[in-house]
């Protein structure tokens, strides 16, 4: 079915998940400002809970994901889906809200707002890199952070039900996209108040790459580091990382380390500070599948 949301042009589509439907936008542009590159077109996929449209005063929060290709279904380029290649969210979400619903819990049902990336590896990092015989990128996360907050006010919060409260809105994200939900959500601390960041590439602030701008790979550098001193306005933050990940593994624990310094005084209190250390976890969707689900059941589950 065809639908139009403040303006642009999308379609609804159901798979028969127990937990919502889909509205998707195929050429999503925040803006017609040439100039921006909130111009450029990229697609969007919402999920929204079954009840969505028959109670019109519920209000949801927002979980908004990187790598929006993956979030739902798989992206094999064969054209076969392939076992672990997606993280099967809706699914997730469905078979979650049929536990809850059994041992009679409560959660808030969630919007999922998944964004697929233009250009990956230029939106997902704060610096300009190179690695192997890869030509130069990087450096378009400032950018691609400010998108996502104007996507959240402007179109998210203005047209769809919401609680815009930010200890209600979570940002996510894995690999390079768990290092741009990281910067993400602190630097735009008053819209995300929780971070998940799964297998994050904080490798990607060090010289493991061939950095031709080596001022750059200082993330620390990039961001506005007041907000995590902050207790009033930090977001809380959720680190996974699998023991089969060694590099990931380092620079995740140096991380830690760096916020429950003096500096920031985070408390690893497994509430606004949790790592997850995988002991079967591998670098890629099926092991943040599992470790999504752990991440909601601590904060979503009342």
């Amino acid at each position: 079915m065809q639908i139009e949301v403040g303006g642009h042009r999308g379609v609804v589509h159901d798979d028969g998940n127990g937990y919502g439907f889909f509205e998707t936008f195929e050429n999503f542009r925040l803006s017609t400002d040439s100039f921006t590159r909130h111009s450029v077109p990229r697609k969007i996929h919402l999920l929204l809970p079954r009840e969505y449209y028959s109670s019109d005063r519920d209000r949801h929060p927002v979980i908004y994901f990187q790598d929006g290709h993956k979030v739902f279904w798989s992206n094999s380029t064969s054209g076969v889906p392939e076992p672990g290649d997606s993280w099967e969210v809706a699914g997730t979400l469905a078979e979650l809200k049929r536990e809850l619903d059994e041992r009679r819990h409560f959660f808030r049902a969630p919007i999922i707002v998944a964004i697929t990336p233009v250009d990956r590896g230029y939106e997902y990092t704060h610096g300009r890199w190179q690695f192997r015989e890869h030509p130069p990128t990087g450096g378009g996360l400032q950018d691609y952070a400010q998108y996502v907050s104007d996507l959240k006010t402007g179109f998210v919060d203005r047209f769809y039900r919401t609680v815009v409260d930010p200890k209600e809105t979570a940002i996510v994200g894995s690999s390079f996209g768990g290092l741009a939900a990281f910067y993400i959500g602190v630097k735009y601390a008053s819209d995300f108040g929780l971070v998940g960041a799964f297998s994050p590439s904080f490798g990607m602030c060090s010289n493991m790459y061939e950095g031709i701008e080596p001022k750059n790979w200082n993330l620390l550098t990039k961001l506005p580091w007041d907000h995590l001193r902050n207790k009033e306005v930090r977001p809380k933050i959720f680190i996974t990382h699998g023991q089969r990940e060694l590099g990931i593994t380092k620079s995740c624990r140096e991380m830690v380390r760096c916020l429950t310094s003096k500096e920031f005084g985070y408390q690893l209190d497994g509430v606004e500070l949790v790592e997850f250390e995988d002991s079967i976890g591998g670098h890629n969707e099926a092991a943040w599948a599992y470790q999504f689900r752990l991440l909601f059941e601590k904060f979503y589950v009342y």
